[in-house]
């Protein structure tokens, strides 16, 4: 093989190996960390390297001191597009006409759902809610939403969190607005998706590159996510959704707020967003970058 390409620092070791023997270049695609002690006795054996998001590009940069380029994450443009919502389904999760805010993918700490239920206490029981204990649930604050104007958030996907959150959402008063859909099949996605008013991402952490806020945005759905990670480079503030400082319920609330009160922003930002990873997403763009990072990689063959 000409290249040999490795998307975890674990197998260094390995390409190292494959390059003495056959002469082969080693690619470092990086999605992530994953770094371990050693690791970098084994930087001069990598002849290129590019990540998933400018934000990953720097960790990895300052591990190795080596440069590195950014590819982005792909997605299915096939398959995330926008399609006609299904009445049915959007009122199991959104009876009477309800606005319904989505989320997909692990149920997780660092994911951040905890703030987003607090977002949507507050958004259901007015500002009042957060200087008086958004974890009552006997709680009405002055300016509450009446029953049929009450947000709804679904939840797609499955983890470790979601007996907590259940019971988080039991504590502050809006468990009859929180469904939990489980895990789903990825041709599901886009059903999910046409059905929701936007899509939400609040991680706290860890977040390199978010192929859910990408695959959102596609579909036409605007997207409030936390500004953390390489979600600033998935997500254009004020173009196609909006970010918040990381765990700030209030200003989710707002945001989503804004949204779900402006349905031509909705429209718009929506359009954007589809526009957006056409541009920057595809396959397509993401193999012309990747094959750049081949040809310089050969390009330096001894």
């Amino acid at each position: 093989f000409e290249i040999v390409q490795v998307v975890k620092p674990y197998d260094f070791p390995v390409a190292a190996l494959a390059r003495a023997r056959s002469g082969a270049r080693v690619i470092y695609n990086s999605h992530g960390t994953d770094f371990f002690p050693g690791d970098v006795l084994f930087r001069r054996s990598v002849d290129g390297a590019f990540a998933c998001s400018r934000y990953n590009a720097t960790m990895v940069e300052a591990r190795y001191r080596i440069p590195i380029g950014v590819a982005y994450n792909g997605f299915d443009d096939a398959l995330f597009r926008p399609q006609p919502p299904d009445p049915a389904l959007r009122e199991r999760y959104a009876p009477g006409g309800a606005p319904l805010l989505l989320y997909a993918g692990r149920l997780v700490t660092f994911k951040g759902l905890d703030h987003l239920l607090d977002a949507l206490a507050i958004l259901t029981k007015g500002p009042g809610a957060r200087d008086a204990g958004i974890g009552s649930g006997a709680f009405q604050a002055p300016g509450a939403k009446p029953q049929a104007a009450r947000p709804h958030l679904l939840l797609v996907g499955d983890g470790p969190h979601r007996a907590s959150l259940a019971r988080r959402a039991a504590e502050l008063g809006i468990a009859d607005q929180v469904h939990f859909a489980g895990a789903a099949p990825h041709t599901d996605l886009p059903g999910y998706y046409a059905i929701s008013d936007m899509f939400v991402v609040p991680s706290t952490d860890h977040e390199t590159f978010c192929i859910a806020a990408c695959e959102a945005m596609a579909c036409e759905r605007p997207v409030v996510a936390a500004r953390t990670g390489g979600l600033p480079e998935v997500v254009r503030d004020g173009e196609t959704g909006f970010l918040v400082p990381p765990g700030d319920a209030a200003a989710l609330a707002e945001r989503i707020a804004a949204l779900l009160d402006d349905a031509a922003l909705r429209r718009r930002m929506g359009e954007a967003g589809r526009g957006w990873t056409l541009d920057m997403f595809t396959w397509d763009r993401v193999i012309e970058r990747m094959l750049a990072a081949y040809e310089r990689a050969l390009a330096c063959r001894p």
